[in-house]
């Protein structure tokens, strides 16, 4: 709807903000779509050349905290051999 941001309806703070997205929701006038295929390129390729130019689509994933420890593995083929008697 006019004069409200595009972002997600739980980050929306303020009430008639919400409110205007809730009636135009229930009247119909904004909805889900499938887009076709060539209409699928056509985006594809509009985010493609916005990541080119150094623009940030989306939020970017958070790093892992042990990120370069290594993991111990689970299975029988990465067990430690054993000795038999």
């Amino acid at each position: 709807p006019e004069g409200v941001l595009f972002q997600s309806p739980t980050s929306i703070n303020d009430l008639k903000a919400l409110l205007k997205v809730h009636d135009v929701l229930k009247d119909g006038l904004c909805r889900w779509y499938h887009m076709s295929p060539h209409q699928q390129e056509d985006y594809a390729a509009k985010l493609a050349a916005c990541q080119k130019t150094g623009e940030v689509i989306g939020k970017p994933h958070k790093k892992r905290a042990d990120t370069g420890v290594p993991r111990k593995h689970k299975g029988k083929e990465n067990a430690p051999l054993r000795k038999r008697v």
